[in-house]
């Protein structure tokens, strides 16, 4: 990844990465609290477990065919800087540590 780069698009990657995400663990939580809510043990935290694990991106295979098809650089590294793995990472341990 070139610094240069990467530093031009680092607001719009945060942006990305953050509330996207957010938004994503919570809705994917809520919706999966709502469809699974009967079973015995599915409570919140379980919930919101399953929606940080689904809501996780990984850029690789997007960067690779972005790179294949000559896509600009710009472009790429705006999808790796907001790759999302690292804020997943640490909504599971939210989770679990309010268990």
């Amino acid at each position: 990844m070139k610094w240069h780069v990467f530093r031009k698009q680092g607001l719009a990657a945060l942006v990305l990465a953050g509330p996207g995400v957010l938004s994503s663990v919570a809705m994917t939580g809520v919706l999966s609290k709502a469809l699974y809510g009967s079973i015995e043990g599915f409570d919140w935290n379980a919930a919101f477990l399953l929606g940080s694990i689904l809501s996780a991106t990984d850029p690789v295979a997007v960067v690779a065919v972005l790179h294949t098809l000559g896509a600009p650089a710009k472009l790429s590294h705006l999808i790796e800087g907001g790759s999302s793995f690292a804020l997943v990472l640490l909504i599971m341990r939210i989770v679990f540590a309010t268990k």
